[in-house]
């Protein structure tokens, strides 16, 4: 089935892998592995302009959060997203 060219897009992917690879450095590998290297896809969100990250429940969502925010969002800066607001979205909400 074709898809309606019609049809408004209402999301946008978003580099996670990216995002990633440019945390990696300054992340403990065991760290990495455990926490950040479960999390995606991510995507912006055009009808809420906010940076939608996929991760396995909210308990990462919030471990990441408040670990590396910081970090995640001069990432995303990075890639061009200025002023978005980010959110951790666990897969079985998704």
């Amino acid at each position: 089935m074709k898809a309606d060219p019609r049809a408004i897009t209402t999301h946008e992917a978003v580099d996670w892998d990216g995002v990633l690879e440019q945390l990696r450095p300054s992340v403990n590998p065991q760290r990495f592995q455990t926490w950040l290297a479960v999390t995606g896809p991510a995507w912006l969100d055009l009808d809420d302009p906010v940076i939608c990250v996929g991760v396995p429940n909210s308990d990462i969502g919030a471990f990441v959060r408040a670990t590396w925010k910081d970090q995640i969002v001069a990432a995303l800066k990075r890639q061009g997203y200025h002023d978005l607001r980010l959110r951790f979205v666990p897969k079985w909400q998704r």
